[in-house]
């Protein structure tokens, strides 16, 4: 299938920008979607295809969708010029990486619900749950997210909280606030300090049964050891004994599976 580019991109110094909010009145429109799908993208233009449209096969008026690239060098930028009249608004330039990325779709996104969907992830569904009204001391709206073919991720909130992320980025859509800002010193885990800091300033998190999406495990989180960060979080939101207890937890968990793989 092919796609009609209305337009080219905008730049701006060191900045490439396009979609329909860049190029055409109806794109600055007042309206404010209900939610805004924000993808972050670096040097993946071929993986940004089906992400790109999973998205868009469920798009409507209360959905944007906004892409955020860290400045690509490969076909990145192609790509969303070819998606020009169907993404919302999309901008290229120079980040100080992931985190750094998604803070900038913050800024930019008007949904009063925010939802990340990574690089080679696909959305499936939208919560029901969000077709109502949501209680405004609700800060998200976690549903299920589909690993491989016959596995899925079950959110949940509780003590489990404190020691690993029982929230899946992927199956989370945040209500917009203040609070919604990603800790960039963090690398690879500050979704998990984001998930820790919200349930413990006393919002709540709604869990919901819809399986929402598809997540490639084959993302940074599921290829780098970064436990001292996990460490690191636990410690600043939850303490000393948290971080301990979740030392032990890795630690079972990896005899457990060596037992299993042996």
């Amino acid at each position: 299938m092919t796609f009609k580019t209305i337009s080219t991109s905008v730049r701006t110094q060191n900045r490439l920008e396009g979609g329909c909010r860049a190029h055409s009145p109806e794109g600055n429109s007042t309206t404010r979607p209900h939610i805004t799908v924000l993808t972050v993208v670096f040097n993946a233009g071929e993986l940004l295809i089906p992400t790109l449209e999973s998205v868009l096969a469920l798009k409507g008026p209360d959905i944007e969708y906004i892409v955020v690239d860290g400045g690509s060098k490969d076909n990145t930028v192609d790509v969303l010029r070819r998606y020009d009249d169907r993404v919302d608004y999309w901008v290229s330039e120079r980040d100080a990486g992931i985190y750094d990325a998604m803070n900038k779709g913050i800024a930019l996104a008007r949904g009063t619900f925010i939802y990340h969907l990574n690089i080679g992830d696909k959305l499936l569904a939208v919560p029901t749950l969000l077709a109502g009204d949501v209680p405004a001391e609700v800060a998200c709206i976690a549903g299920r997210v589909q690993t491989a073919a016959d596995q899925f991720h079950t959110p949940s909130v509780g003590l489990g909280l404190k020691v690993h992320n029982t929230l899946h980025h992927q199956g989370c859509f945040y209500r917009r606030s203040p609070q919604l800002r990603y800790d960039i010193t963090y690398r690879v885990f500050s979704d998990f300090d984001l998930n820790q800091r919200l349930v413990n300033s006393g919002q709540k998190v709604l869990i919901c049964s819809d399986i929402v999406a598809f997540h490639d495990e084959g993302g940074v989180s599921h290829t780098t050891n970064r436990f001292n960060e996990v460490f690191r979080i636990i410690k600043k939101n939850e303490g000393l004994t948290w971080m301990a207890l979740s030392y032990c937890y890795f630690k079972l968990r990896g005899l457990r599976r060596r037992l299993i793989g042996s």
